[in-house]
């Protein structure tokens, strides 16, 4: 992986995680997931000038089990614990600007500093008691 772009893996060598610090990022479009995630995260580097030509999203049935988080770091700092379903894999710090996508596995936040996230997942949404298993 490149500096500053962490993957981490599961003791089976699945990605569990890619972590984006907030440096990272070389010129043009840089996508940092696999062709086949549910997500699809890219960082985009562009100069003043750039124009991305005008488009539309195509409507395509895509169907997919994984359930795949991206949490992006507005402000502040927090502790992530990564998990492999039910162990502990890494604990990561996030700082401001560091985005965290999560494709597999599980986690847990501690705030270290007041903070502000965004947080973008699959929806439809279908409840916690359906959609979370408590780990840990």
């Amino acid at each position: 992986m490149k500096k500053n772009l962490e993957e981490i893996k599961s003791e089976r060598g699945d990605t569990i995680a890619i972590i984006i610090r907030r440096d990272y990022g070389e010129e043009g479009i840089n996508f940092v997931s696999e062709p086949g995630n549910p997500f699809q995260l890219g960082v985009l580097k562009h100069q003043a000038g750039y124009v991305v030509k005008p488009h539309i999203h195509n409507k395509i049935l895509k169907k997919n089990k994984e359930n795949q988080e991206f949490i992006f770091v507005v402000s502040g700092e927090v502790e992530a614990d990564l998990y492999d379903n039910e162990r502990l894999i890494k604990t990561i710090t996030l700082y401001e600007g560091d985005a965290l996508l999560q494709t597999s596995g599980g986690h847990g936040f501690r705030v270290k500093k007041l903070s502000k996230l965004i947080e973008i997942k699959q929806g439809p949404f279908y409840g916690t008691e359906k959609e979370k298993t408590y780990i840990g």
